[in-house]
């Protein structure tokens, strides 16, 4: 297994990751759209933990400059292990491979959200060092064509 940076030619394996991580499937058109785009873009990465040809696992990193740390800061928009090579330490390898990424980059930090529903995901950032300190706050309406 290594950890490498994602390809066009991922998607479709990355595609079926994401449909397994948000418990649904995905909009095809859609999801290919954004995935383009966000490979284009320096400050987007997007790594894959590969064995035999196959991707088993998929971390984004997403940095940006903000006014409230008034500096570059990665965010870790999705990480999914294939559950076949969970206990195999992908995601270990797939974070610090974020991590190193951040690093190289300039970023002061990292910072994630996950689910409350994900109990074994928090564990598992915790034993990594990750420290719970906000809460995320989604706004659906928004979605759903309603204002405010």
């Amino acid at each position: 297994m290594h950890v490498r940076e994602a390809t066009e030619a991922d998607e479709q394996q990355i595609y079926a990751l994401l449909c397994a991580l948000q418990q649904t499937e995905l909009p095809r058109e859609a999801f290919g759209r954004v995935y383009a785009n966000n490979l284009a873009q320096p400050l987007v990465r997007y790594l894959v933990a590969e064995d035999g040809g196959a991707v088993h696992g998929f971390i984004s990193v997403h940095m940006d400059e903000q006014l409230h740390h008034a500096t570059l800061v990665a965010e870790v928009q999705e990480l999914i292990v294939d559950a076949a090579y969970r206990g195999k330490r992908l995601g270990h390898a797939l974070l610090e491979a974020a991590h190193q990424t951040a690093r190289d980059a300039g970023c002061s930090h990292m910072e994630l959200n996950s689910s409350f529903a994900r109990t074994e995901a928090h564990a598992f950032y915790e034993r990594h060092g990750w420290k719970k300190q906000s809460f995320n706050f989604t706004n659906k309406q928004l979605w759903e064509g309603h204002t405010l």
